[in-house]
């Protein structure tokens, strides 16, 4: 069934298929209301899934710190200094007197990038070899409000999809969790609720006291 009606697909057509479990019923039939809102999005993820996004995003960070750190035509060089050391066109001594000689700010963030470079394409290597992560990211994209059915859905293809990342596209800020198969995922703020509660409990004293008077 689709948003149009009834269809059929050609087999060859067919990427992947979600697992046939009762977590991933009526997921199709979802309404605005069981949705994610627009901004955010939630995947759960294999530990690869986590590090090599969490070294992704390191690498983003310290090529900005770079950018901020040099003018833009030192910021080009930097860049070519970079790639031709990935390259093995430079050593790693001749690589280090060219960022001294355009900067002398942040040079031991700037030498550090090409390892970094090396980490995030070991880890995307092994995201590839575990094969789930373009299924989970298909599961991710239900934008199911309901967590714990998208939880359910995820571990259902990969009993790793331990790690919840959520991204917030409106505050710019990712967060992430470590959340094991057979702990119960926390839908809400516990210490929030609790400071709730005991300011409730101290209003209705207060009130007691009021009606006592």
């Amino acid at each position: 069934k689709f948003s149009f009606g009834v269809g059929y697909v050609h087999p060859d057509a067919i990427a992947h298929l979600l697992p046939s479990s009762s977590s991933a019923a009526d997921v199709t039939g979802a309404d605005d209301s069981q949705l994610m809102q627009d901004d955010i999005q939630i995947l759960f993820g294999t530990e690869n899934i986590y590090l090599s996004i969490r070294l992704y995003m390191l690498l983003v960070t310290m090529l900005y710190q770079a950018k901020d750190a040099i003018a833009v035509s030192g910021y080009t060089s930097c860049k070519a200094a970079i790639v031709d050391f990935i390259k093995s066109k430079t050593d790693l001594k001749e690589f280090e007197s060219t960022i001294r000689g355009i900067t002398d700010k942040n040079v031991f963030n700037i030498v550090a990038i090409p390892s970094l470079v090396q980490s995030c394409g070991d880890a995307m290597a092994k995201v590839v070899e575990e094969d789930v992560i373009d299924i989970l990211y298909h599961c991710s994209q239900l934008k199911l409000k309901d967590l714990n059915q998208l939880r359910s859905l995820s571990i259902d293809v990969a009993e790793e999809a331990v790690y919840r990342l959520q991204i917030s596209s409106s505050a710019n800020q990712v967060f992430f969790s470590y959340i094991p198969a057979d702990v119960e995922l926390q839908l809400s703020n516990a210490l929030a609720s609790e400071k709730r509660n005991l300011e409730s409990g101290e209003n209705d004293d207060d009130t007691k006291r009021l009606k006592t008077e």
